[in-house]
């Protein structure tokens, strides 16, 4: 099939959009033939970002391997353009559109479907753990809708279920796609290849620590404050123990950088911090601005003990999956997402939904994580049964997934034009709904 993959862009090794080269590298070794696109603002950006994303004009990451991944501009109609420019003609079999309901690039691209005529595949995901109604609205366009858990698909459709009266006519329509990574990189013989550095060696006898991380894209989602106070309570109690985190902030949300962090942890005495955005990048290692893969896989192998992830908010959470993939004690937090993914193989910190400050998001239970992180140091923790676990999760798996579902869309309307209304409900103020 000829594809047009639309999505998030993989600023960091460590946000969501990495998943868009997943998709893209799935696709293209099942024999599809793949234009991808992330959106941008069709000018170079500047600050700290990776993989220096350039103008439209063969402009293309240049780090990640077997993959061009193109930068367009937020402008509604571009894509029709795009593809005519790639291909000498507007003429695919399908879309996939893989990003947040809350803004570009599925959003963006809203208005293009219908002008390319081709059956469209919203790959959906979502920062906060519930939606309101009107975020649902930006899958209308599509003929199918997936998600990679069931709690954020079901969130889109009861979110549909507000404004629509058949709803469930369609639940076909509708499935669950998992995230997935690269199992034959994340692996524990891969750590082995990967520590094997002598100056790496050196430095983690110099520095003396368990490292305690979170390996993530600096955000309001990720609780550093919490993880903070437990490494401080820990080294009140006698643990040689550091936090670690990892200072390449997102283009997203810019004000989520180092200085966030530091906001949050420098008030904690005690604390050793350890940036390994830093260590990672050592003279020993090829790649100078900690932006690539090989970086995280140095994050995790190297310079990370436990891996505590204690976020407030996913739509899947790839982070402990690839920590747990390559042989690493991982905790993480106790939200709907996570609980689908992990199940009970992990010990998942319990949280209660903030409505106070940030709906859909988390609060951070810093009693039961500190409780959590002392019992995987003290070695009360099996986790044989999560390594395999998380093995279930293929990259190459989740693109045959959304390959079937394009298939199957070019032969289905949007949604647009088969639900139905319901009565006296404000649907006409809300976008995208093809009225």
């Amino acid at each position: 099939m000829r594809l047009v993959l639309f999505g998030e862009c993989p600023w960091v090794p460590s946000s969501a959009g990495k998943v868009t080269y997943l998709i893209a590298r799935g696709l293209t070794e099942l024999g599809h033939d793949v234009l991808v696109l992330c959106a941008g603002t069709g000018r170079p950006f500047t600050g700290t970002v990776c993989f220096n994303p350039a103008r439209w004009h063969r402009g293309r990451y240049a780090r990640y391997p077997d993959v061009d991944i193109y930068v367009v501009p937020y402008r509604h109609g571009f894509l029709r353009r795009v593809v005519e420019d790639f291909y000498g003609s507007p003429t695919i079999d399908g879309l996939v559109a893989y990003g947040t309901s809350f803004g570009s690039p599925m959003t963006e691209v809203n208005a293009d479907v219908g002008r390319l005529g081709v059956g469209a595949v919203a790959y959906t995901t979502n920062d906060i753990t519930y939606l309101n109604p009107s975020p649902a609205a930006s899958v209308l366009a599509y003929s199918a809708v997936s998600a990679p858990t069931a709690h954020s698909l079901n969130e889109y459709v009861r979110s549909l279920r507000v404004y629509y009266e058949n709803v469930d006519e369609v639940l076909d329509r509708f499935s669950v796609v998992h995230h997935g990574v690269d199992l034959e990189v994340y692996q524990p013989r891969t750590c082995e290849e990967v520590c094997r550095d002598e100056q790496v060696a050196r430095f983690r006898r110099g520095f003396g620590y368990r490292v305690l991380s979170m390996v993530a894209k600096n955000h309001v989602r990720k609780d550093y404050g919490t993880l903070a106070r437990v490494v401080a309570r820990l080294v009140r109690e006698g643990y040689d123990v550091a936090l670690g985190f990892y200072a390449v902030r997102g283009v997203s949300a810019p004000v989520w950088d180092l200085n966030s962090i530091n906001e949050q942890v420098e008030l904690v005495e005690g604390v050793s911090l350890l940036d390994l955005g830093k260590v990672a990048t050592l003279d020993a290692f090829d790649d100078a601005e900690g932006c690539t893969e090989d970086t995280v896989l140095r994050l995790y192998c190297c310079f990370t003990d436990v891996h505590v992830f204690l976020t407030r908010g996913e739509s899947f959470g790839l982070p402990p999956v690839e920590s747990l993939a390559l042989g690493k004690p991982t905790v993480s937090t106790d939200i709907p997402p996570q609980r689908e993914v992990l199940g009970d193989t992990v010990p998942l910190v319990r949280a209660e939904l903030d409505l106070q400050q940030h709906a859909g998001l988390y609060r951070v239970d810093a009693g039961d994580a500190y409780a959590k992180v002392k019992a995987v140091l003290d070695g009360g923790w099996d986790f044989g049964r999560a390594y395999q676990h998380v093995r279930r999760f293929s990259y190459l798996e989740m693109a045959r997934e959304l390959a079937e579902l394009a298939k199957k869309a070019v032969e289905l309307e949007p949604l647009h034009k088969v639900l139905r209304k319901k009565k006296k409900t404000l649907t006409q103020n809300l976008p995208g709904l093809g009225t």
